[in-house]
């Protein structure tokens, strides 16, 4: 079993809006599980049941987009922000 995804891992791996996979849910066409009142989902098992309903090899067996803010991206060390002005702060 591959690690639970949340919606929005979901629909950003598969390129469909929230609220699409939510539809989902709600008509019992993908596979999912209830902790509580979370939805999580199986990504192997999504994956395996979008091949399963196409018969082709899913063009959707990408690797999961890392959540926001777990990208380092560039030097990390960040200047701060510094108003252009004057100089004199005011």
């Amino acid at each position: 079993m591959s690690p639970l995804v949340t919606v929005l891992e979901l629909s950003a791996l598969l390129r469909v809006s929230a609220k699409t996979i939510y539809r989902w849910v709600a008509e019992r066409t993908v596979p999912f599980v209830k902790i509580g009142k979370a939805v999580r989902f199986d990504r192997d098992a999504v994956l395996a049941h979008f091949r399963s309903q196409t018969g082709e090899p899913c063009p959707l067996s990408i690797p999961l987009i890392p959540r926001a803010g777990s990208l380092k991206i560039g030097n990390s060390q960040r200047r701060p922000f510094v108003k252009k002005g004057d100089g004199n702060g005011s």
